[in-house]
């Protein structure tokens, strides 16, 4: 095999054309999987329409295969508090810090905040982060939650069941990013009786998700750990 020599070669900058990201995947952050999904036209610049791209947003009934690759599971525990909302619209804020794993990464992290309106008609919001602790992976998973007041909560007012109303787009990287979600996070409390000021309750909680999450599937960089990094190169 030939070797080419560098000498004399000097290195040289070109200017590549800008590039803009696809809305279509930012929007699908925000949308709550359902089978079939509708297909919705998307108006085009030149003035034709077309169909959303199948890779992003899949119609139909997933494959037995696809079922079980989407089904996600994951339990976290760790320290909670409630106390009072940051603004005058929130009664109060739940914010949980746990640790555990899931069937997607073995060790993980987990924060989780929920405001409380003072509306009591309003529904409880929040997200949902988790984070795998292998970070080669740069694995973040965000959940947009959603509780009924009516419903979901305990004699304290704390949410002990909430719904997965889409992926949180802003707060979801690696393999997550551009994925959809729906499930439910459920809640079990330890109040420590302790007291400070500002806080309604703290103590220990554990959080069990059970959700589906679709994965786009080519953002991966670990999927390449197995082709030898000193293939052919451009040099």
């Amino acid at each position: 095999m030939k070797r080419h020599s560098r000498v004399g070669v000097r290195p040289t900058l070109e200017g590549v054309e800008a590039r803009i990201l696809l809305s279509t995947v930012t929007a699908m952050g925000h949308r709550a999987r359902s089978r079939p999904a509708p297909i919705v036209a998307q108006a085009d610049p030149n003035g034709s329409t077309s169909p959303p791209n199948p890779l992003f947003f899949p119609t139909g009934q997933p494959t037995r295969h696809e079922a079980a690759r989407e089904a996600f599971g994951a339990r976290f525990s760790g320290p909670f508090t409630v106390g009072r909302g940051r603004f005058s619209s929130q009664s109060q804020q739940l914010y949980i810090r746990g640790a555990g794993g899931s069937n997607h990464f073995l060790h993980g992290d987990a924060q989780l905040a929920i405001v409380t309106p003072a509306d009591p008609s309003q529904p409880l919001a929040g997200s949902m982060v988790m984070f795998d602790r292998n970070i080669n992976t740069n694995a973040s998973l965000g959940f947009e939650l959603e509780a009924d007041p009516n419903t979901d909560l305990d004699a304290a007012g704390r949410p002990v069941r909430l719904k997965i109303t889409g992926l949180a787009a802003n707060e979801s990287g690696g393999i997550y990013a551009g994925a959809i979600a729906e499930g439910t996070v459920d809640i079990r409390y330890s109040p420590s009786g302790r007291r400070s000021r500002g806080v309604f309750s703290q103590g220990t909680a554990t959080i069990t998700v059970r959700a589906q999450i679709y994965t786009v599937g080519n953002n991966g960089i670990l999927r390449n750990a197995d082709i030898d990094p000193g293939g052919p190169s451009q040099g």
